[in-house]
Protein backbone atom coordinates (compact mmCIF):
# COMPACT_ATOMS: atom_id res chain seq x y z
CA UNK A 1 0.00 0.00 0.00
CA UNK A 2 1.26 3.65 -1.09
CA UNK A 3 -0.21 5.11 1.84
CA UNK A 4 -0.07 3.50 5.19
CA UNK A 5 -2.89 5.09 6.70
CA UNK A 6 -6.38 4.59 6.01
CA UNK A 7 -7.44 7.94 6.69
CA UNK A 8 -5.27 9.45 4.35
CA UNK A 9 -5.73 7.32 2.03
CA UNK A 10 -9.52 8.15 1.48
CA UNK A 11 -8.55 12.14 1.61
CA UNK A 12 -5.56 11.55 -1.09
CA UNK A 13 -8.11 9.25 -3.29
CA UNK A 14 -11.25 11.95 -2.29
CA UNK A 15 -9.03 15.07 -3.52
CA UNK A 16 -7.54 13.23 -6.48
CA UNK A 17 -11.09 12.47 -7.81
CA UNK A 18 -12.21 15.76 -7.16
CA UNK A 19 -9.32 17.11 -9.10
CA UNK A 20 -10.07 14.86 -12.23
CA UNK A 21 -13.72 16.43 -11.93
CA UNK A 22 -12.63 19.54 -11.68
CA UNK A 23 -13.19 20.95 -14.90
CA UNK A 24 -16.92 19.67 -15.15
CA UNK A 25 -17.38 21.35 -11.65
CA UNK A 26 -16.18 24.47 -12.84
CA UNK A 27 -18.44 23.94 -15.93
CA UNK A 28 -21.67 23.34 -13.60
CA UNK A 29 -20.87 26.30 -11.14
CA UNK A 30 -20.24 28.18 -14.59
CA UNK A 31 -23.72 27.52 -16.11
CA UNK A 32 -25.79 27.81 -12.72
CA UNK A 33 -24.19 31.57 -12.40
CA UNK A 34 -25.23 32.27 -16.13
CA UNK A 35 -28.88 30.69 -15.23
CA UNK A 36 -29.24 33.15 -12.12
CA UNK A 37 -28.35 36.08 -14.49
CA UNK A 38 -31.05 35.32 -17.10
CA UNK A 39 -33.71 34.90 -14.36
CA UNK A 40 -35.17 38.05 -14.42
CA UNK A 41 -35.53 38.27 -18.28
CA UNK A 42 -36.99 34.51 -17.89
CA UNK A 43 -39.95 35.98 -15.09
CA UNK A 44 -40.81 38.95 -18.10
CA UNK A 45 -41.05 35.85 -20.28
CA UNK A 46 -43.01 34.45 -18.06
CA UNK A 47 -45.85 37.11 -17.41
CA UNK A 48 -45.38 38.15 -20.88
CA UNK A 49 -45.92 34.70 -21.93
CA UNK A 50 -48.27 33.26 -19.51
CA UNK A 51 -51.40 32.64 -21.71
CA UNK A 52 -49.23 30.95 -24.60
CA UNK A 53 -47.09 28.55 -22.77
CA UNK A 54 -45.37 27.18 -26.19
CA UNK A 55 -44.44 31.07 -27.27
CA UNK A 56 -42.92 31.11 -23.85
CA UNK A 57 -40.85 27.74 -24.30
CA UNK A 58 -39.93 29.12 -27.98
CA UNK A 59 -38.39 32.66 -26.49
CA UNK A 60 -36.81 30.87 -23.53
CA UNK A 61 -34.67 28.41 -26.09
CA UNK A 62 -33.90 31.83 -28.07
CA UNK A 63 -32.92 33.33 -24.78
CA UNK A 64 -30.24 30.60 -23.72
CA UNK A 65 -29.77 30.42 -27.41
CA UNK A 66 -28.82 34.03 -27.24
CA UNK A 67 -26.34 34.18 -24.51
CA UNK A 68 -25.26 30.45 -25.03
CA UNK A 69 -26.37 28.72 -22.06
CA UNK A 70 -27.41 25.43 -21.88
CA UNK A 71 -30.00 25.42 -19.24
CA UNK A 72 -28.89 21.64 -18.54
CA UNK A 73 -25.20 22.54 -18.31
CA UNK A 74 -25.53 22.74 -14.32
CA UNK A 75 -26.87 18.80 -14.00
CA UNK A 76 -25.08 16.91 -16.51
CA UNK A 77 -21.54 17.04 -15.11
CA UNK A 78 -23.12 16.42 -11.70
CA UNK A 79 -25.03 13.06 -13.34
CA UNK A 80 -21.39 12.36 -14.64
CA UNK A 81 -19.90 12.49 -10.86
CA UNK A 82 -22.56 10.52 -9.36
CA UNK A 83 -21.76 7.17 -10.04
CA UNK A 84 -18.48 7.63 -8.96
CA UNK A 85 -20.01 9.42 -5.49
CA UNK A 86 -22.24 6.55 -4.89
CA UNK A 87 -19.67 3.90 -5.07
CA UNK A 88 -17.32 5.55 -2.93
CA UNK A 89 -19.87 5.87 -0.56
CA UNK A 90 -20.85 2.18 -0.64
CA UNK A 91 -17.27 1.38 -0.60
CA UNK A 92 -16.85 3.03 2.30
CA UNK A 93 -19.96 1.65 4.35
CA UNK A 94 -18.96 -1.43 3.56
CA UNK A 95 -15.58 -1.78 3.69
CA UNK A 96 -13.66 -4.30 6.59
CA UNK A 97 -10.71 -2.90 5.30
CA UNK A 98 -11.73 0.04 8.10
CA UNK A 99 -12.09 -2.07 11.29
CA UNK A 100 -9.57 -0.82 13.84
CA UNK A 101 -8.00 1.48 11.47
CA UNK A 102 -6.96 4.80 13.44
CA UNK A 103 -6.47 8.02 11.81
CA UNK A 104 -5.25 10.60 14.16
CA UNK A 105 -6.60 12.13 17.40
CA UNK A 106 -9.89 11.14 18.55
CA UNK A 107 -10.61 8.97 15.46
CA UNK A 108 -9.27 5.81 16.70
CA UNK A 109 -11.67 3.59 13.96
CA UNK A 110 -12.65 4.58 11.38
CA UNK A 111 -15.07 2.16 10.97
CA UNK A 112 -17.34 3.31 13.59
CA UNK A 113 -18.50 6.70 14.53
CA UNK A 114 -16.18 9.30 15.62
CA UNK A 115 -17.22 9.86 19.07
CA UNK A 116 -15.34 12.66 20.63
CA UNK A 117 -16.81 12.11 23.96
CA UNK A 118 -20.19 10.91 25.65
CA UNK A 119 -22.55 13.28 27.87
CA UNK A 120 -25.39 11.44 29.75
CA UNK A 121 -24.80 8.23 27.16
CA UNK A 122 -24.96 10.71 24.34
CA UNK A 123 -21.93 10.23 21.72
CA UNK A 124 -21.12 13.86 20.55
CA UNK A 125 -19.70 13.04 17.60
CA UNK A 126 -17.54 16.41 15.85
CA UNK A 127 -17.15 14.80 11.90
CA UNK A 128 -20.75 14.96 11.30
CA UNK A 129 -20.79 18.85 12.72
CA UNK A 130 -17.87 19.39 10.53
CA UNK A 131 -19.62 18.04 7.58
CA UNK A 132 -23.00 19.67 8.28
CA UNK A 133 -21.19 22.98 8.74
CA UNK A 134 -19.00 22.86 4.91
CA UNK A 135 -22.50 21.71 3.24
CA UNK A 136 -24.47 24.74 4.81
CA UNK A 137 -21.06 27.26 3.38
CA UNK A 138 -20.86 25.24 0.58
CA UNK A 139 -24.60 25.74 -0.53
CA UNK A 140 -24.69 29.40 0.49
CA UNK A 141 -21.79 29.70 -2.07
CA UNK A 142 -23.72 28.07 -5.00
CA UNK A 143 -25.57 29.66 -7.02
CA UNK A 144 -29.63 29.12 -6.00
CA UNK A 145 -32.93 29.97 -6.78
CA UNK A 146 -34.75 32.60 -3.98
CA UNK A 147 -37.27 29.99 -3.32
CA UNK A 148 -34.41 27.69 -2.11
CA UNK A 149 -32.95 29.77 0.20
CA UNK A 150 -34.43 27.73 3.21
CA UNK A 151 -32.92 24.22 1.64
CA UNK A 152 -29.69 26.13 2.43
CA UNK A 153 -30.37 25.95 6.22
CA UNK A 154 -32.78 22.31 5.93
CA UNK A 155 -30.49 20.76 4.04
CA UNK A 156 -27.26 20.34 6.30
CA UNK A 157 -29.73 19.82 9.23
CA UNK A 158 -30.81 16.59 7.66
CA UNK A 159 -27.32 15.46 6.81
CA UNK A 160 -26.05 16.09 9.94
CA UNK A 161 -29.09 13.81 11.42
CA UNK A 162 -28.64 10.99 9.04
CA UNK A 163 -25.13 11.09 8.80
CA UNK A 164 -24.70 11.48 12.74
CA UNK A 165 -23.68 7.84 13.48
CA UNK A 166 -22.12 6.89 10.44
CA UNK A 167 -18.73 5.76 10.24
CA UNK A 168 -15.81 8.45 10.90
CA UNK A 169 -13.96 6.77 7.18
CA UNK A 170 -17.55 7.49 4.97
CA UNK A 171 -17.47 11.29 7.09
CA UNK A 172 -13.68 11.91 6.22
CA UNK A 173 -14.71 11.55 2.88
CA UNK A 174 -17.76 13.44 2.94
CA UNK A 175 -15.80 16.17 4.86
CA UNK A 176 -13.20 16.11 2.23
CA UNK A 177 -15.19 16.03 -0.54
CA UNK A 178 -17.33 19.47 1.23
CA UNK A 179 -14.02 20.89 1.86
CA UNK A 180 -12.74 20.07 -1.59
CA UNK A 181 -15.69 21.54 -3.12
CA UNK A 182 -15.81 24.93 -0.87
CA UNK A 183 -12.07 25.20 -2.42
CA UNK A 184 -13.14 24.91 -6.00
CA UNK A 185 -16.15 27.56 -5.57
CA UNK A 186 -13.85 29.84 -4.39
CA UNK A 187 -11.33 29.79 -6.92
CA UNK A 188 -13.85 29.82 -9.29
CA UNK A 189 -15.69 32.53 -7.82
CA UNK A 190 -12.15 34.44 -7.77
CA UNK A 191 -11.26 33.63 -11.71
CA UNK A 192 -14.66 35.19 -12.31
Amino acid sequence: RAVPNWGWAIILLTLLVKAVFFPLSRKSLESMKAMQKLRPYMKDLQVKYKDNPQQMQKELMNLYKEYKINPFGGCIPMLIQFPIFIGFFLALRNSVSLRGAPFMLWMKDLSLPDSLIVISGFSINLLPVIMAGTSYWQQRMTPQEPSQKSMVVIMPVMFLVLFYNFSSGLLLYWVTMNAAGLAEQYLINKNK
